[in-house]
């Protein structure tokens, strides 16, 4: 393995219930296994600490959130972690400028996008348990997300990785981000 530097940010964007976090937690078990240190974030956990504040309007919560990942991100990077997974959406300039707006320029910053359709991720979602009463288990919520999604892939295919991910599991996508993220 020729190795990974130190200080990475690695962003994984994709459809709600398209595997982001899943993917996401199998790729920091790899990196660890592989003696790196790692940890992973989660966008959508950041949102909802962002959104318990009075008086913040959508779009300011957002803001706050993917600022907050690449915040969260250099402290991880300061206290010696070598790569940091973040998971969400990242569909358009704006919002990957606001999560990089605190990073640093010397990070390295790989970004993967999950190419899922939506026939695939309705399959995931009815399969999720912990998804059960959530809003991203209604079916017609879930389809409009994904339409989001779908107006992004232009955007996502000319600035991330991209890794068709319906039939593959996610041993099988970390497996191609390591030998990005490696040389190998």
């Amino acid at each position: 393995m020729v190795g990974l530097e130190t200080r990475n940010l690695i962003t994984v964007s994709g459809p709600v219930g398209g595997g982001k976090s899943t993917t996401s937690i199998a790729l920091v078990s790899q990196l660890r296994t592989a003696g790196y240190t790692a940890a992973v974030v989660d966008l959508d956990d950041v949102y909802c600490m962002v959104r318990q504040g009075l008086g913040w309007a959508e779009s300011d919560s957002w803001t706050a959130a993917w600022r907050g990942c690449g915040a969260l991100a250099v402290a991880f990077f300061d206290t010696g972690t070598d790569a940091v997974v973040i998971d969400g959406e990242f569909f358009d300039e704006n919002m990957v400028s606001e999560l990089l707006t605190p990073v640093p320029v010397e990070i390295r910053v790989t970004s993967f996008a999950l190419l899922v359709s939506f026939p695939e991720t309705l399959r995931r979602v009815q399969g999720d348990e912990s998804r059960r009463g959530r809003p991203s288990s209604n079916p017609d919520l879930l389809k409009e997300l994904h339409k989001q999604y779908t107006r992004a892939l232009p955007f996502l295919r000319e600035n991330n990785v991209c890794l068709e991910a319906d039939r593959k599991s996610a041993d099988q996508l970390v497996e191609a981000m390591m030998q990005n993220l490696t040389g190998d």
